[in-house]
């Protein structure tokens, strides 16, 4: 797999995995602050691993 592919997979993992946890506040299931608890670490990461996700589409 190369690096754009995997690039491509984190991207839509990560915009789905957002997705679903957004829809979960509007049904009252977690918090807007249960999904900034979600993004820290997977930001740190991304971050620490030079994976560039343009954050202001979550």
């Amino acid at each position: 797999m190369n690096q754009k592919n995997r690039r491509h997979c984190v991207e839509n993992g990560l915009l789905r995995f957002f997705t679903i946890q957004n829809q979960r506040v509007k049904d009252e299931e977690i918090s807007v602050e249960m999904i900034r608890n979600y993004l820290k670490p997977v930001k740190f990461y991304c971050e620490m691993n030079g994976v560039v996700f343009n954050w202001k589409i979550i």
